[in-house]
């Protein structure tokens, strides 16, 4: 067996792992989920995209409402290294090349999935990057939340704690934000349900100050978003689970006003949406980053996110134009709303940065608790002086 042979024979690892936890076996499956992987076409020396695994077995389930074929991985496409390559099992309609799936799940035969540590050399032109590890051109107000991150949550059990209004979702909330939140929501990495609740709390707020608390009614993305567990659960068990979201979906509806639109975010497994539900008329609308995943025409509608990790970042966006818009619930009203394809970097640092001065707002109550050095640029923040330019804070 020649040298060559040998470096590119290994593909996805066939084995378990053991962590300190009570000695826990790991499957195969739980193992290589969420890794990042090379794509290849016919050979495994041929690369021609970067993803990351979302499912290793995918027999029996559903993907752009067709069934993984046998054998096959779902995979998300991050980056593409060869736009023009044809896709192994295309989208009809929908994504025939690589370059078209890009942002979006596809499927893959396993036996060309190959580990990133493992993908075979190949010849690529490498891009230079000013800053890999902080972006310098992110929100001020961003930054000085990220700053406090660092230094005052970087203990274990640390976090901002954030009690919200309860006509937000009918009920006391408290909301525990702490660094798994914030440092993705800086490195504008995918965001977690917590990011989206403090946004809503944020529109909600501008709401109750515009008159606008009975047009617009928000549902708690924690009550109803897939769990990374359910998937391991049998069926009688999941018929049980979505029995419960479908009745807490039903009562939030219930309770809506007439001309009252229902925003509902909802993550269907590492990507998030927003459901637009009128109750009174019966008329739901899908607003999807990914929208080329849809089918239907009538379901289509906002900008599409220019990679795999905007998803949340757009929901919010949405929810905002929404809000702002006064929007209706009638298909022109939306229509008119979202006429972009993209949005623009500014447009998605706006929302990072109200999501940031509202975080840092609700610190202003407990600034004689956070370490001293942050103190006083927390409340900087807070007053607005920092917006103005004061003081010149250098990025680390």
């Amino acid at each position: 067996m020649s040298v060559d042979k040998i470096k590119t024979e290994k593909s996805v690892p066939n084995y378990e792992t053991l962590i300190d936890d009570g000695m826990k076996v790991l499957s195969k499956d739980e193992y290589l989920q969420g890794k990042p992987v090379a794509l290849t076409l016919v050979s495994k020396t041929n690369v021609v995209a970067y993803g990351t695994i979302v499912d290793v077995n995918g027999a029996g389930k559903l993907l752009h409402g067709v069934p993984l074929p046998m054998n096959c991985m779902r995979v998300s496409v991050d980056e593409a290294v060869e736009k023009s390559a044809l896709l192994p099992f295309p989208i009809p309609n929908e994504c025939d090349t690589v370059g078209d799936a890009i942002g979006t799940h596809v499927s893959c035969p396993a036996h060309l999935v190959v580990m990133k540590d493992e993908k075979p050399q190949r010849k690529k032109i490498v891009e230079k990057k000013s800053n890999p590890v902080l972006p310098s051109n992110v929100p001020r107000s961003l930054h000085i939340l990220y700053c406090y991150d660092k230094r005052g949550l970087k203990i274990p059990g640390k976090h901002i704690s954030m009690f919200l209004d309860h006509d937000l979702f009918d009920d006391e909330y408290e909301l525990l934000v702490d660094l798994e939140d914030i440092t993705p929501f800086y490195l504008l990495e995918p965001i977690s349900a917590n990011c989206i609740v403090v946004y809503m709390w944020i529109l909600f707020k501008k709401m109750k100050k515009d008159n606008k608390v009975k047009k617009f009614r928000f549902m708690n993305p924690h009550t109803i978003s897939v769990m990374p567990y359910v998937s391991k659960l049998d069926e009688n068990e999941k018929i049980e689970h979505l029995n419960s979201w479908a009745s807490v979906l039903v009562d939030r509806l219930s309770g809506a006003a007439r001309n009252q639109l229902v925003l509902v975010p909802y993550n269907v497994g590492c990507h998030w949406i927003l459901t637009v539900i009128d109750p009174y008329v019966e008329v739901v609308y899908l607003l999807d980053s990914l929208s080329h995943r849809n089918r239907y025409e009538d379901w289509k509608y906002g900008p599409r996110q220019p990679d795999a990790k905007q998803c949340g970042y757009y929901l919010m966006r949405f929810m905002k134009e929404i809000v702002e818009e006064n929007a209706a619930s009638d298909k022109d009203s939306l229509s008119s709303i979202f006429m972009k394809t993209v949005y623009s970097n500014e447009e998605i640092d706006e929302v990072r940065s109200e999501w940031a001065e509202c975080v840092c707002k609700t610190l202003c109550f407990v600034l004689f608790l956070t370490p001293i050095s942050v103190v006083p640029l927390v409340a900087l923040v807070v007053f607005g002086l920092y917006e103005l330019g004061f003081p010149k804070v250098t990025r680390e």
